[in-house]
């Protein structure tokens, strides 16, 4: 058996196994956010069912932390704090999410060549409209007839 490689019996890690969520032994369901994610990441993975690849866990991984910041930032457009450069950081988050989520088959929402997810509007510009968007297009379109 000269020049083969034996299997070695070497446990996965915490993390690839899917006993822990980090390297580093840390409890994220201490605080709202890290209850938040690791929810999410349960959600997700339940909702693509079968067992998932490496990198299909990577990848709900990030569409769970880019859904935590989307909250965070939610909150403070909410508020009315959200400066031009969070508004703007909140719509590159939702963009990247709607691909990553669209690549995994999680979401039904489309992405133009721009990049810009089909629905998605800037909150403020939405506030500013003061009305839903579809009952003000089918407004629209019975005045057309």
């Amino acid at each position: 058996m000269h020049g083969t490689l034996k299997k070695t019996s070497r446990k996965l890690s915490a993390v690839s196994s899917g006993r822990r969520l980090f390297l580093e032994h840390i409890a994220p369901t201490k605080n709202a956010q890290g209850r938040r994610f690791a929810d999410l990441i349960v959600l997700f993975t339940e909702e693509l069912g079968s067992k998932l690849t490496t990198s299909q866990t990577a990848t709900v991984r990030k569409i769970a932390t880019l859904q935590v910041l989307a909250e965070g930032l939610e909150l403070s457009i909410v508020k009315g704090t959200a400066s031009a450069k969070d508004r703007a950081e909140y719509y590159r988050i939702n963009t990247q999410q709607v691909r990553l989520m669209k690549g995994l088959g999680l979401s039904n929402a489309n992405v133009d060549d721009d990049g810009d997810a089909d629905g998605v509007i800037d909150p403020l510009e939405y506030a500013r409209r003061g009305a839903p968007r579809h009952p003000r297009r089918e407004r629209l379109d019975s005045e057309d007839s």
